[in-house]
């Protein structure tokens, strides 16, 4: 995450939620950038969906705007189905 956010404003996330808990409380962490970001973080939560869906998939269907949690939704989706296939 911090390619995307850079590491200063990875810092000051980190001091207002955990960032160890993100993958379990994504909602919370969209409230958070909401907060510190403004109008900015809708920008922010699409790159962070895109980038985690890429890592997990390798590949990003972004012909339309997504809210954070369907990001979130999808990765877990892609990677359990993904997690299953190599068992």
């Amino acid at each position: 995450m911090s390619k995307t956010l850079g590491r200063q404003v990875l810092k000051a996330l980190n001091l207002y939620f955990d960032l160890k808990t993100v993958a379990s409380d994504p909602e919370a962490f969209g409230k958070v950038l909401d907060k510190l970001f403004g109008g900015t973080s809708k920008v922010l939560k699409q790159v962070i969906g895109q980038t985690l869906i890429t890592k997990v998939n390798g590949q990003v269907d972004d012909r339309r705007v997504r809210e954070f949690p369907e990001w979130i939704q999808i990765a877990r989706a892609k990677f359990l189905s993904s997690s299953r296939l190599s068992v």
